[in-house]
């Protein structure tokens, strides 16, 4: 019998320690000016920052890591390449800080790359986008039964998924803050198509 998974859902990762070290001062530059703070959320995040031909250049070792990551993917699952846009955000999460379950629309890939990672700083967890976790338990410890996925950060920790896959993230328990640059892929057109 011949076995294929069907509707997976894919979840890119890497460590890019250097280019969260030099993402990190940068990161802290931005969180500092007040400027720049999207005081709508519940713990320090910036407003959305366009990475564009106007781009802050120490900003492009990052911008072109996002990029090659979103052409791996596509490239993975056998779709065209479409041209896309970039928006990146910096997070600060104290202690008690939390990020209830989302997604992001009108995003295609969303992703993080972690820049300072306390011990125990929170985990982001993902959940499973399948109905049929929900009405029945499989009693399994692997991934076909279990509706959550976790992945506790680490610094330099990357990682790239679809935009609208829901996750969260679990509330901080760090003395020093928890810092990462969540970014959003999003594109002009819908004429992707995939390969034949």
């Amino acid at each position: 019998m011949n076995f294929q998974y069907i509707f997976p859902t894919i979840i890119g990762h890497c460590n890019e320690i250097d280019i969260a070290k030099e993402t990190l001062p940068v990161a802290l530059d931005y969180l500092s000016q007040d400027s720049f703070i999207n005081k709508s959320c519940d713990y320090r995040t910036t407003f959305g920052i366009e990475l564009n031909d106007d781009v802050d250049k120490r900003l492009l070792p990052y911008c072109n890591l996002i990029r090659k990551s979103f052409v791996e993917i596509m490239t993975h699952q056998g779709f065209q390449v479409p041209d896309i846009g970039i928006e990146i955000f910096f997070n600060e999460m104290k202690n008690d800080d939390c990020h209830p379950k989302h997604s992001h629309p009108n995003s295609l890939f969303s992703g993080v790359l972690y820049l300072d990672t306390p011990e125990n700083c929170a985990q982001i967890v993902f959940t499973d986008p399948r109905p049929h976790v929900n009405f029945i338990d499989f009693s399994s410890k692997d991934s076909f039964g279990n509706n959550q996925y976790y992945i506790t950060p680490t610094s330099g920790l990357f990682i790239i998924f679809n935009s609208w896959l829901e996750h969260e993230v679990l509330k901080n328990k760090t003395k020093t803050p928890r810092i990462s640059a969540p970014f959003n892929i999003h594109y002009d057109r819908l004429s992707f198509t995939t390969k034949q």
